[in-house]
């Protein structure tokens, strides 16, 4: 089946293409628009941020360097490191000596570390000289601990200390080790240099400020990081010294290996970076699709509901706007049906303030169709007149045959004395005559019934016993409204094709009723005489004059009628008239003469 673009559907296309369609666009567009700037204004803070935490990192690095540089500036510390660091201190461990150099050792440490920053938890220092592992570890307002058993020689860290040959070296704290049960405050990471003897610059040992997470925790404060996202800071061997979401901790080695972006199970990170001048360490921010996603969260419900309320504003503009365009277009293709059909009685409303292309065409549609019912009413009283003519003509040829044998008839009976039946059948003829000369096209089917009676009573006066007749009629319809000598025809028909070729005694039957016919009900106009009989074939091309203006008689006066023949050589001949009885525009009895 072919698709038909009606006159709304290609309304609608043009909505969809003009309007909905590039607005949605737009609207995508701009959602991607803002999406993309939210995500590079989010990169540029972040990068900024990173900036600004680089720089307070680096000026706390700073702040335990000079610290560290601060301790060799007294003697104090000084001459305990280099009394510690000698063999008087393993040989003479007791003496006075020792005890006021640990005191005032002591009392400057403590000093330092009660007016440093509150991060610094200690002080630690370990001697060059290899008799013992006497580890010397200050916290602030502890006695000093000397431990024996913390095997800081194997260490990493004492090591790179030799090696560094007094520059600073920075190192996360191994969680594994105890130097000291006296601190309770985790260590994050430590500042260590090596200590030289001011004479001589020999290595008296290795100095190592502890410092703790506090400071740390206030510098990443600074940035606030999403529920999925993470900031860290990162050694050079990929170790994590501080994070605010310890389950990245394991993606610290790929961060190490300068990645831009690292796929998860659940998510993609995109890392951003800055070094940490002198330490070797990265500050690492891992930022999550899924925070961007919430973040522009609103910003796509915004567009959707944007979305939504553009559709429903504009869908129902474009259905107030269609019905007007396409209601008055669809009124007047039912109009065009109708008149298509017959009926040119209803005309479109038109407003009179009207003055668009619909109202144009509407009105013109208006006038040419009153133009054609006028026409089509001319015509057809024109062609009615024709008709009416012809059918009177024909009756004029039949009446002088009929005549010529009636008054014969007359005749006959006059001069056999039926004095009696002649006064009968010449009341007959005068009733015929008196119906048949009324200037009417229609009577009730009553009429013409008593016209047919008189007309088979004049026949049987001619035929006598050679013609028999019946009617059957059903009451109801005595009032049914039918043209004028629509059935005599048939009657006739019957008598001079039928009856009058055949010797035998022929009956002719008349039943007028109800029935019904392709599930309508009807009524049913039936002629049936027990004749001759015709050959059908030669009925269709040679159809008479009298039964044409039944055919077309009945075409004109009933929108749903027709007429059929059936025959069979020998046996008999039936004419049927079927009148619908379901027409339009009221009952068969509403037409009057």
């Amino acid at each position: 089946m072919k698709y038909r673009k009606t006159f709304r559907a290609r309304l609608l296309i043009l909505f969809l293409g003009g309007t909905l369609i590039p607005l949605l666009l737009l609207t995508a567009v701009l959602m991607v628009y803002f999406n993309n700037r939210l995500e590079n204004q989010s990169e540029q803070m972040v990068r900024n941020t990173l900036v600004s935490m680089q720089e307070n990192i680096s000026n706390y690095t700073e702040e335990l360097r000079e610290f560290s540089i601060s301790l060799i500036g007294y003697t104090e510390v000084m001459d305990f490191y280099q009394y510690v660091s000698s063999e008087e201190y393993y040989t003479i461990p007791d003496d006075y000596e020792y005890f006021l150099k640990h005191y005032n050792y002591r009392k400057v440490i403590q000093k330092l570390l009660i007016f440093s920053d509150s991060n610094i938890m200690g002080v630690g220092f370990a001697p060059m000289n290899d008799i013992d592992n006497a580890y010397h570890m200050a916290y602030k307002n502890v006695n000093i601990d000397v431990s024996n058993t913390y095997a800081y020689r194997e260490t990493p860290w004492f090591q790179k200390a030799i090696e560094a040959n007094g520059n600073f070296i920075y190192i996360s704290q191994n969680r594994g080790e105890t130097i000291s049960k006296e601190s309770n405050e985790e260590i994050t990471f430590s500042v260590i240099r090596l200590a030289k003897n001011i004479s001589n610059q020999q290595p008296l040992g290795v100095i190592r400020v502890e410092a703790s997470s506090p400071r740390l925790e206030e510098i990443f404060k600074e940035m606030d990081t999403g529920a999925n996202s993470c900031l860290m800071l990162i050694d050079e061997h990929g170790e994590t010294i501080y994070t605010t979401n310890s389950k990245f901790n394991q993606l610290a080695t790929r961060i190490s290996d300068n990645v831009e972006v690292i796929e998860t199970e659940d998510d993609r990170l995109r890392v951003y970076t800055e070094e940490i001048p002198a330490t070797g360490w990265q500050l690492a921010y891992l930022s999550s699709g899924r925070d961007i996603r919430q973040q522009s969260q609103p910003i796509f419900f915004l567009g959707v509901s944007l979305s939504i309320l553009t559709i429903i504003i504009s869908g129902i503009i474009y259905a107030i706007n269609s019905y007007r365009i396409t209601g008055p277009v669809n009124r007047m293709i039912e109009r065009m049906k109708a008149a298509e059909k017959g009926d040119l009685t209803t005309l479109l409303q038109v407003p009179e303030n009207a003055n668009d292309e619909v109202a144009v065409i509407s009105r013109n549609f208006n006038r040419m169709v009153q133009k054609l019912d006028t026409h089509i009413n001319n015509e057809y009283r024109a062609v009615l007149s024709q008709k009416n003519a012809e059918y009177m003509a024909l009756q004029m040829q039949i009446n002088p045959h009929f005549l010529y044998n009636t008054l014969n008839g007359f005749i006959t009976m006059n001069r056999m004395g039926e004095r009696e039946k002649l006064e009968q059948s010449i009341l007959h003829l005068t009733d015929l005559f008196r119906y048949t000369c009324r200037n009417q096209d229609a009577c009730c089917l009553q009429d013409e019934i008593y016209f047919l009676e008189d007309y088979l009573a004049l026949q049987k006066m001619r035929f006598e016993e050679r013609m028999q007749y019946q009617i059957e009629f059903d009451d109801t319809f005595r009032n049914f409204i039918i043209p004028r000598l629509l059935i005599q025809p048939l009657v006739e028909n019957a008598i001079i094709h039928g009856m009058e070729p055949n010797a035998k005694q022929t009956t002719i039957r008349i039943v007028i009723g109800a029935s019904s016919r392709n599930g309508k009900a009807y009524l049913c106009i039936r002629v049936t005489d027990d004749g001759v009989g015709f050959d059908k074939e030669r009925y269709q091309e040679s159809k008479k004059v009298g039964v044409k203006n039944i055919e077309e008689r009945l075409s004109y006066f009933y929108k749903d009628a027709f007429f059929e023949i059936d025959t069979q050589r020998e046996h008999f001949t039936t004419s049927t008239i079927w009148i619908c009885l379901e027409e339009e525009g009221g009952t068969h009895e509403d037409i009057v003469s």
